[in-house]
C-alpha cells in the first residue's frame, strides 16, 4: 500500500478566519491525498470537531468569536489529547510557548512554506497514531 492511500484515510480540518488561508491550506493538504474540512472561526470548529472527530486540527489563533487557545481547551471534552496543530501570525515567544503548553501538537507561524507544513502534519499524525497504537497495546 502506497504512503499516498494510507493518507487518504486522514481528515484534517482547518480553522481560519482567512478564507484564503483556508483554501490555501486545503489545496495543499488535498494535493497530498488528505480529506480537508473548513471552518471559518472557534464556534464552527468546536461544531466540526465534534461531528466529525478529525484526525489533526489546523488552528488559527487569532479568531474573532473564540481564539484558539478557548478553542484547544474546549476540543478537551471532545478528545483526551486534541490533535491540534496551531498555525498562526502570533510569533512572540510567550505565545509560542502557552500554545505548546496548553497541548497543541506543533507551533508553524504564518507565512510558513509548504513543506514545513507538510513536515509538521505528517509528523503531527504519526505522533498521534503512534500514542493510539501504544495505548491499544496497553494491558486492560
Amino acid at each position: 500500500m502506497s504512503t499516498r492511500s494510507l493518507k487518504t484515510r486522514d481528515l484534517i480540518l482547518v480553522v481560519d478566519d482567512e478564507p484564503d488561508t483556508t483554501t490555501l491550506l486545503e489545496l495543499n493538504l488535498k494535493r497530498e491525498g488528505y480529506r480537508v474540512l473548513k471552518a471559518n472561526g472557534g464556534r464552527a470548529a468546536l461544531e466540526i470537531a465534534a461531528r466529525e472527530k478529525p484526525d489533526l486540527i489546523i488552528l488559527d489563533m487569532m479568531m474573532p468569536d473564540l481564539n484558539g487557545m478557548e478553542v484547544l481547551e474546549r476540543l478537551k471534552s471532545i478528545y483526551t489529547l486534541p490533535p491540534v496543530i496551531f498555525f498562526t501570525a502570533r510569533d512572540r515567544l510567550e505565545d509560542i510557548a502557552a500554545g505548546l503548553e496548553a497541548g497543541a501538537r506543533r507551533y508553524l507561524l504564518k507565512p510558513t512554506s509548504r513543506e514545513k507544513l507538510l513536515e509538521a502534519v505528517h509528523s503531527a499524525l504519526a505522533e498521534i497514531k503512534a500514542k493510539t497504537q501504544a495505548k491499544l497495546k496497553m494491558p486492560a
